[in-house]
């Protein structure tokens, strides 16, 4: 098949969630399809990706967002209640044009698009070949965001946006022939609040190869990881929570204990918890297998978030125990024991951290059948078949 990706982001590296998905997927795909793919960048440092990119991709069509163009975006979205803020944000007619030619021009099979953000961006003769795949229902998580946070002014800006997204939704989505969520709790989310639209759920992946399990040397000290993008504000208020509420209490009973915080772009109020015992904040890490590896435990502390959690995804498939909240549980169709654990109160969090690192083998031989699990339903071929069979689906 001939494929259009059409992306708000460059795909590369592909270190966070969006743009994992469109490079693993174009990378399983690309032996046997001719791939397209044009996207936005936003920096120099972003175009010289371009080479690594066209390994995968037949043609790369980079087309500049710069800032001040982003912000203008979003300032003139106050007057257009209809719009949600980060739809605004990305609005380009350079793109619309650029991509309509590219599309005549191709003739694809199929374009694939990414966020509810770039669904204004498919011409309407084009929609009936294109899936819309949503990296979560972002409806929902900032309805989740809105009720989380206690600042009034910050609570007042969420629920307006969620206002917008929702009704942006309802508009945009019924456009397209199916739209894609990455996991049955989100689709199930999209299919109740705008139940014209046709759902299917496209999972999120993991190269099975980088995170494959290792032989793993007990450390002398036990090691509870948190790993992601560390100016994401979900993740954030996971460590500042696991940090002040439930790491001292693990600390008192095992003084030896170290949170790891490894993920790129740590903000200031993340940066900070390094000061404090124990508690160890890495940056970017190019390979978070390595970090993975020496963990006793993954922690995911989620308190609001839409969306499958890829730390929960690579370290069940390197065999590591987990404990999460329902954020980083549904979706993953395990079940609560098999080698992760939900828990949903803080005493909870902690008095099953405490459990695991009592009982390191049995943890160990629980997360071990879960990661077999995980490495065959969750492989990015596996989530490539998926999609061709969408677009199969949508040419019928």
């Amino acid at each position: 098949m001939k494929l259009v990706f059409v992306a708000n982001r460059i795909p590369y590296p592909p270190f966070r969630g969006d743009k994992l998905k469109i490079f693993n997927l174009a990378r399983c795909l690309a032996p046997e399809h001719e791939l397209h793919l044009i996207t936005f960048y936003e920096t120099e440092k972003e175009r010289t990706y371009e080479s690594d990119l066209k390994t995968v991709f037949t043609s790369v069509t980079l087309i500049p967002l710069p800032k001040w163009r982003c912000l203008l975006n979003t300032a003139l979205t106050v007057f257009l209640p209809s719009t949600p803020f980060q739809v605004g944000y990305f609005r380009s007619k350079k793109f619309r044009q650029i991509l309509q030619k590219t599309l005549d021009q191709l003739q694809p099979d199929g374009i694939h698009v990414q966020h509810l953000r770039m669904a204004q961006q498919i011409p309407k003769g084009y929609r009936p070949i294109t899936l819309l795949d949503l990296p979560d229902a972002i409806s929902m998580y900032y309805e989740r965001r809105a009720n989380h946070t206690g600042t009034p002014w910050t609570k007042l800006a969420l629920r307006s946006e969620t206002k917008r997204l929702k009704r942006y939704e309802h508009q945009i989505l019924p456009l397209f022939p199916k739209v894609l969520c990455c996991s049955a709790e989100d689709g199930q989310h999209i299919q109740t609040l705008h139940p014209q639209t046709q759902v299917g759920i496209l999972e999120n992946g993991v190269d099975t190869i980088t995170y494959a399990p290792r032989k793993q040397e007990r450390p002398a000290s036990p090691k509870l990881l948190f790993t992601g993008n560390m100016e994401y504000a979900p993740n954030v208020d996971a460590v500042q929570y696991f940090a002040d509420e439930i790491f001292p209490s693990i600390q008192a009973l095992y003084p030896a204990v170290v949170f790891e915080i490894a993920g790129q772009k740590p903000i200031p109020q993340v940066l900070a918890l390094a000061n404090r015992p124990g508690i160890a904040v890495t940056g970017f890490i190019p390979n978070l297998a390595d970090a993975y590896a020496t963990a006793t435990i993954v922690v995911a502390p989620l308190r609001f978030g839409a969306g499958t959690q890829n730390k929960v995804l690579e370290a069940l498939s390197m065999n590591i125990p987990v404990v999460c909240t329902p954020i980083g549980f549904h979706g993953i169709g395990l079940i609560h024991g098999e080698g992760i654990w939900c828990e949903d109160t803080t005493e909870s969090l902690r008095n099953r951290i405490l459990y695991l690192l009592s009982e390191p083998e049995k943890a160990k031989m629980l997360a071990e059948a879960a990661g077999h699990t995980i490495r065959q339903r969750f492989n990015w071929h596996t989530i490539a078949e998926q999609l061709l069979v969408y677009f199969e689906e949508i040419h019928q």
